[in-house]
Formats: structure tokens, C-alpha cells, sequence
């Protein structure tokens, strides 16, 4: 039971809201340094205990002490090295994206990795695009492999192929829920906290070049790949894009300020 509460406790801290990717990034680094350290304490302390000769006359309790140090040292650390890694992963995605969406600037808006609490709720946004032509939520996916679904799906089927040859196949949580998730509390807090109205377009775009997407798409939510023309048909999309109500300066500049304030 203890181990499960453990191992629940750091998938909480991997789904933490309240945090960004990169304080995340840096929390798992610090628990593998921890582990790391625990671990090496134990075995220098079950070390000591041999070399010495002397288990006999020490308290049972530090040698059952410095094993545990080194099963629970070890275990932190290669179990905060697995999230760890996927988040490495997905701070390379949000860079690959930041990149691609930074051939708007001049005529949009740019913001990254917002953090909006209303009403209890919390959501981070990978990416926002603000312009004369509306409010474009961005979500960026570097997972590799080939993706296929509906996105009325629960989760998407996700297989991938090592560098050795071997096939696995895995689920994903579907993004595009998250999307609408987050697009629901960013149209409530700009409306209910700043008296701002905007239709937001929602974008789901996976940035890893070697992922091949196979999505049945029936929802408002826009599906890109840098697969497909390295990105450059979501740019396309952005320009293009005809709202209903068109933002004046000022509509964008009140957007700005009310997500960076």
C-alpha cells in the first residue's frame, strides 16, 4: 500500500497543474539526485558494516536501515528517471513548436506556457497565438511512432518501433480533450474575471518529424504534424483563418495583459 501511495504521489507531481513543464522537469531531476544519493548512502553505510567485521555487535536496525536506503534510493531514482525523460521529451516538443509558431511574430501575439486558475480549476497553455484574427490555443505532442484514432476517443493507440527492430504498442491519453478542457477555462476566466468575449480555436499539433497521425478528426480542434510540411500548414492555417469577429488592437492587447499580469 505504501509503495503504491509513493508511486501515486510522484504521478500526481507528473500531472501537477499548478506547475509548469520545466519546474516539473526540474522536481524529477532533483528526486533522481536524491535517490541517487540515498542509494549510495545505504551502500556505503552496508559497506562499512561488512569491512568492519563487526555486523555482530552493531543494532540490527542499521543494517535492515541501510538496505532499505538502497531499495527505496534506487527505486526513487529509476522511477523519477522514466517521467523524467518524458518530460525531456516533451520540453524538445515545446521548443520545436515555440520555433514554428515564432514565424508569427510581428503580426501576433506569441505567449508560452500560461498558467490560468478560475473558478478551482487549473490548466496550463503550451502556447497561445494572439491576433487580428482570433485566439488560437496551441498543444504540442512529441511523442514518436504512429498515432491513430477518433478524436472522440478515450485515448489513442500509439506503436512504436526501437532502434533494434522490436514493435510496441501503447495507449495515449487524448489531447484533444485536454484541449477543449482548456479552452472551456480560458474562455470563462477571460470572460468572467476580465469582461473579454473571443471565440479560442484549439490546435493539436505533434512536433516530432518521425510520428506518423492517423486521427479521425470530427471535432472543432485542428490537427498539425511536422511530418506533413515540416509544420508549415498550421502557419498557413493561423494567416487564413477567418473569424467571426475580427480583433481590434486593443481586444489584443487586453488579452495580452490579462494572461501575463
Amino acid at each position: 500500500m505504501n509503495r503504491i501511495r509513493r508511486n501515486y504521489m510522484l504521478e500526481d507531481l507528473l500531472n501537477d497543474k499548478t506547475l509548469s513543464l520545466e519546474q516539473k522537469f526540474k522536481q524529477y531531476r532533483n528526486l533522481i539526485f536524491l535517490g541517487v544519493i540515498l542509494a549510495i548512502v545505504g551502500m556505503l553505510s552496508h559497506i562499512v558494516v561488512i569491512a568492519t567485521g563487526s555486523m555482530a555487535n552493531q543494532p540490527a536496525f542499521i543494517e535492515v536501515l541501510s538496505i532499505l536506503m538502497i531499495g527505496f534510493g534506487g527505486a526513487l531514482a529509476k522511477f523519477a528517471n522514466k517521467h523524467y525523460n518524458i518530460l525531456k521529451s516533451g520540453l524538445h516538443g515545446e521548443k520545436r513548436t515555440e520555433t514554428l509558431l515564432n514565424q508569427l511574430k510581428g503580426e501576433y501575439e506569441i505567449l508560452t506556457n500560461v498558467n490560468i486558475h478560475h473558478d478551482g480549476r487549473r490548466t496550463e497553455l503550451d502556447s497561445l497565438v494572439i491576433g487580428p484574427n482570433g485566439v488560437f490555443l496551441v498543444e504540442s505532442k512529441n511523442v514518436k511512432g504512429k498515432i491513430s484514432g477518433r478524436t472522440d476517443d478515450q485515448t489513442y493507440r500509439k506503436v512504436s518501433i526501437s532502434s533494434s527492430g522490436n514493435t510496441y504498442e501503447s495507449t495515449m491519453n487524448n489531447p484533444v480533450r485536454q484541449i477543449n478542457r482548456a479552452i472551456i477555462i480560458l474562455k470563462n476566466y477571460l470572460q468572467e474575471e476580465n469582461g473579454l468575449h473571443t471565440y479560442i480555436q484549439g490546435i493539436l499539433y505533434f512536433s516530432n518529424p518521425e510520428t506518423t497521425v492517423k486521427i479521425e478528426n470530427t471535432s472543432n480542434v485542428q490537427i498539425f504534424s511536422a511530418a506533413e510540411h515540416n509544420g508549415k500548414d498550421l502557419i498557413s492555417y493561423v494567416k487564413n483563418y477567418q473569424p467571426k469577429k475580427p480583433l481590434t488592437a486593443k481586444d489584443i492587447q487586453q488579452i495580452k495583459q490579462a494572461l501575463t499580469h
